[in-house]
């Protein structure tokens, strides 16, 4: 996660700007300059790090002079320039938050120049798309882990829904995210389920996730992983008629991870189907009138792979059941990160 930059290091900074060089520029003896630059990878998310601060102390005649610095941007990047070449050696700090997270020494090129510093190993946000309707958007949840989504696709408008799934490929989109509010189209007849549809689509995102692709399905949407994925999910009632499992009480789940508040009538699922791994359960009682069905177990977080991709069930409204806790299970856990 992001970490407000020092303030002291913003203060040095701001004092000693580009500008003060202009109006004050070094003696011909030291004009021999050079710009470094590099990227910086969080080394707890693996994710390229924004605004980490990057500064360096510029020495002349052995007595400072200035601090310069800048702030990595959106994919990690950052550049110092009009450096001493003069120096000769240089520390070049990051800082994140109020941790210093890199120092690299650095030996100024005698002529000046550029210097460009190795790029660690790191990875690239995902490329998300999202499938949501207007009573459900799971879009603030992924920002909260600082994976943006790179498309939506209104649930809500079935020629989209249609002209997304033609032109979905591993190539463009790395994961597929289904909010809670996609029931509204992604149920009996939707351009998926409805049998005289279902071959070409149902193939189009079979084929997505069998190419290396996530699909994650939300609570409703459940239908979907039902229609493509049959033997995955066991759930309540008759798993062939349309919102049957849609039963689950408005209450308050206790987790291995802490509460997690749920809305009524979410997806409850009784079992799993082989080599599918569910990551969070929790004891739930289905009230049906005067019948009370306990469900020991029942699974709330699973996940299975489907050819060189990967399926995964989240029993609830990622937007409206909000846990810390729990979300922190779900994200990065099971959001991949495509290798930069």
């Amino acid at each position: 996660m992001k970490q407000r930059p020092n303030l002291w290091l913003v203060a040095a900074l701001s004092a000693c700007g580009p500008a003060d060089r202009e109006t004050a520029p070094r003696d011909a003896a030291t004009s021999a300059e050079f710009t470094v630059s590099g990227r910086t990878c969080d080394a707890m998310t693996e994710l390229w790090l924004e605004g980490a601060l990057v500064y360096t102390q510029v020495m002349i005649d052995g007595a400072f002079d200035e601090t310069v610095g800048t702030v990595t941007d959106g994919e990690g990047r950052w550049t110092l320039d009009r450096l001493p070449a003069s120096q000769g050696m240089f520390d070049v700090i990051v800082v994140n938050g109020y941790d210093i997270v890199e120092t690299h020494s650095v030996l100024s090129p005698a002529d000046g120049g550029e210097l460009v510093l190795r790029e660690p190993a790191c990875f690239d946000p995902p490329k998300v798309d999202v499938v949501t309707a207007t009573w459900a958007d799971p879009r603030a949840v992924l920002q909260v882990y600082e994976i943006p989504a790179s498309a939506l696709i209104d649930g809500a408008s079935l020629p989209a829904l249609d002209a997304w799934l033609s032109a979905l490929t591993i190539t463009e989109t790395d994961v597929v995210v289904m909010g809670a509010g996609a029931l509204d189209v992604f149920g009996p007849s939707s351009p998926i389920v409805d049998p005289s549809t279902a071959a070409g689509n149902a193939a189009r995102l079979r084929g997505f996730v069998e190419a290396g692709g996530t699909l994650v399905v939300t609570d409703g949407t459940y239908q979907v992983v039902e229609a493509l994925w049959p033997d995955q999910l066991d759930l309540f009632g008759d798993d062939a008629e349309p919102g049957v499992a849609a039963v689950g009480p408005a209450t308050t789940l206790i987790t291995s991870e802490g509460p997690l508040p749920m809305a009524a009538g979410w997806p409850v699922v009784v079992a799993t189907g082989a080599g599918a791994t569910t990551l969070l359960a929790a004891e739930v009682t289905v009230d049906q009138g005067l019948v009370q069905t306990p469900v020991p177990g029942a699974a709330l977080l699973v996940t299975f792979a489907a050819g060189g991709g990967r399926v995964v069930f989240i029993a609830w409204e990622l937007d409206a059941a909000w846990s810390e806790a729990v979300s922190d299970l779900v994200f990065p856990t099971v959001m991949p990160h495509k290798q930069g």
